[in-house]
């Protein structure tokens, strides 16, 4: 696993850091592949049982052990939340229950039998466990808190629990197939945001050498490049264009966006499965070729000039009388089309306030491009895993049709 690569050009302290990150979990992830899920136990540790340090009648943590076979010795894999909710979905149970039933000890004693029941009745489906590896040596009731918060006992932590057919292509594997090609660009990339959370990885970039402001959108923009991953089945390889507004440094997902997915359908599982260690590899490194000429597409500057002219059109375009008084009261109206939540009206309209004292916006009728701005305004206050959500709804504002666009200020 490459964890070195060249990033001459493109280093700063926002890429290091997260490089840190990546190469710390690279040393400790460890994949088993469970050949039948009757070797599968879900437990829950209320500190009697020293399995975790920090257990305790408060605070009880689930584990998950796996019975040693075909090689493999037994092992307990603390389980983070994101995993837990993998297994009630995979067990048709709902998440919330899996979750919230610990704090009753009887009931978790009976749903940690439920599941272990069901883990015997599925004793024909294969799964891919994907784990942290604790570093802790110590006798069981040891814990260790690493660098993504996670605390774990002996064993380490369980992270993921997917299909055999999962295809691991890895946050490191992706930086060693795009960050040479960006070092390389005559785009000049410097790295804007990148960031780890318990399900995926964001990387944000933005061009110092194609930027320009529109003859209609009083701010500079700049062209941009986003790429995210998941490890642990929450979503694709994704590699996307971005426009940035340089006044507040708001990102919009906006023009190009490539997937690729880590789950297999039943049937390409089964030839998945089939394929050699050494086969698996060229297909990740056929992956890896993909991402790296895709990105030297979007480096050109060809796309920018068309989504600048997108919001040169979209600042011509008032909501209603282009008054922050009928903006305000067309926030619901925005949250809904966009395909937000009920709840996001409130950040969006602190976003739009503050847009409107920006250089570029202050004595402005509302536009598009204002709400468009004023939507990924609320993407730096909302959770990591959230921000996407924003930036893609803002291009949505974009994609309105007159009608719906007139319908909003109605």
């Amino acid at each position: 696993m490459q964890t070195d690569f060249n990033t001459t050009g493109i280093v700063n302290d926002e890429l290091k850091n997260l490089m840190v990150r990546l190469q710390d979990q690279a040393a400790r992830k460890e994949d088993y592949i469970i050949p039948s899920m009757d070797v599968l136990s879900l437990n829950t540790d209320y500190g009697r049982g020293s399995v975790f340090s920090d257990a305790s009648e408060n605070n009880p943590r689930s584990f998950l052990r796996v019975e040693g076979s075909g090689g493999m010795p037994t092992k307990e894999f603390g389980i983070n939340d994101h995993a837990l909710g993998q297994i009630a979905t995979d067990l048709d149970i709902p998440v919330r229950a899996l979750r919230n039933i610990r704090q009753n000890q009887k009931a978790q004693q009976h749903m940690d039998s439920v599941v272990t029941e069901l883990f015997q009745a599925r004793s024909d489906k294969k799964k891919m466990l994907r784990t942290f590896a604790s570093t802790d040596t110590s006798p069981i009731g040891g814990g260790s808190i690493y660098t993504d918060g996670v605390t774990t006992q002996r064993d380490g932590t369980l992270r993921a629990f997917v299909s055999s057919g999962f295809k691991p292509f890895d946050n490191v594997d992706l930086m060693a197939a795009v960050l040479p090609s960006m070092s390389d660009s005559t785009a000049d990339w410097k790295v804007v945001r990148g960031d780890i959370s318990e399900t995926k990885m964001y990387l944000q970039l933005k061009s110092n050498k194609i930027e320009g402001a529109g003859a209609n959108v009083h701010d500079i923009m700049a062209l941009g490049i986003g790429l995210s991953n998941s490890e642990v089945g929450a979503g694709s390889i994704s590699l996307y264009q971005m426009l940035w507004t340089l006044v507040c440094l708001n990102g919009m997902q906006r023009g190009y966006k490539h997937a690729e997915r880590h789950l297999q359908t039943a049937k390409n599982t089964e030839t998945w499965e089939m394929l050699k260690d050494e086969t698996k590899a060229l297909d990740n490194k056929a992956t890896a070729a993909k991402m790296s000429d895709i990105v030297g597409q979007l480096s050109k500057p060809d796309s920018f000039e068309a989504l600048v002219e997108e919001m040169n059109v979209a600042a011509q375009d008032k909501l209603g009388d282009g008054s922050a008084g009928v903006a305000a009261k067309s926030i619901d109206n925005v949250v809904e089309v966009v395909k937000l939540q009920k709840g996001d009206g409130e950040g969006i309209l602190a976003g739009l306030m503050d847009t409107l004292q920006q250089d570029g916006y202050r004595g402005e009728p509302v536009s598009r491009a204002t709400i468009a701005n004023a939507i990924t305004a609320t993407a730096h206050k909302v959770d990591l895993d959230r921000r996407p959500e924003f930036e893609t709804a803002a291009g949505r504002v974009l994609d309105l049709s007159s009608t719906q666009w007139e319908r909003l200020a109605a």
